[in-house]
């Protein structure tokens, strides 16, 4: 269901089909309800991800072979995770070996994990891997329970399917996900 601006798009174990799903989906396409919003580069789920995400993944993908842009870069944040799972930093390491796997990126290097922070609203470990294509980055919020994760390449891949990657593996209860092309776009100056 949609809820405010119709930007988010909640999910539910027992929601709409997506058939139902799709055809909402091309009905507020078509009326263009936010010029210059991209509806689709655009998320927020709580509990399970829909199916519908499947589509948009297929959708992102898709555009990003046409348009050619230099990169892709997912910024997903995950609220209510588990406070176990956010605080261990081997967990962590395994995490983003599993997700450059999950999504068949090539990580270059060993990654980048520090815990620090002084102060408790900061306090928690950050993460950065390089990848062939880019990197990934992250940082742990330990006093809220919460990651803001980025993965950037110019090769494709699913984003969705990568935030829901990073929401089970962590046990985030609410996501937010936002999908940027970056760079030039192929042919332009």
């Amino acid at each position: 269901m949609r809820k405010g601006t119709g930007v988010a798009l909640f999910e539910r174990d027992n929601g709409p089909s997506l058939k139902r799903l799709l055809l909402r989906w091309q009905r507020r396409s078509q009326r263009n309800r936010f010029p210059g919003i991209n509806q689709l580069h655009h998320a927020h789920w709580q509990g399970k991800r829909g199916a519908i995400f499947a589509f948009y993944d297929t959708q992102i993908t898709t555009q990003f072979a046409q348009e050619q842009p230099w990169g892709m870069e997912t910024v997903i944040d995950l609220f209510r995770c588990d406070p176990v799972a956010i605080r261990d930093g081997e967990q962590i390491r395994a995490f983003v070996v599993a997700l450059c796997q999950y999504i068949t990126m090539q990580r270059y290097g060993e990654p980048l994990l520090v815990h620090f922070g002084e102060e408790e609203r900061v306090a928690g470990y950050s993460l950065c891997q390089l990848i062939e294509t880019s990197d990934i980055t992250a940082h742990f919020i330990e006093a809220v329970d919460a990651v803001c994760l980025s993965i950037f390449s110019c090769a494709s891949y699913a984003p969705y399917g990568a935030a829901a990657f990073c929401q089970e593996w962590f046990g985030a209860q609410e996501v937010r996900a936002k999908v940027l092309f970056r760079g030039p776009v192929e042919g332009e100056e």
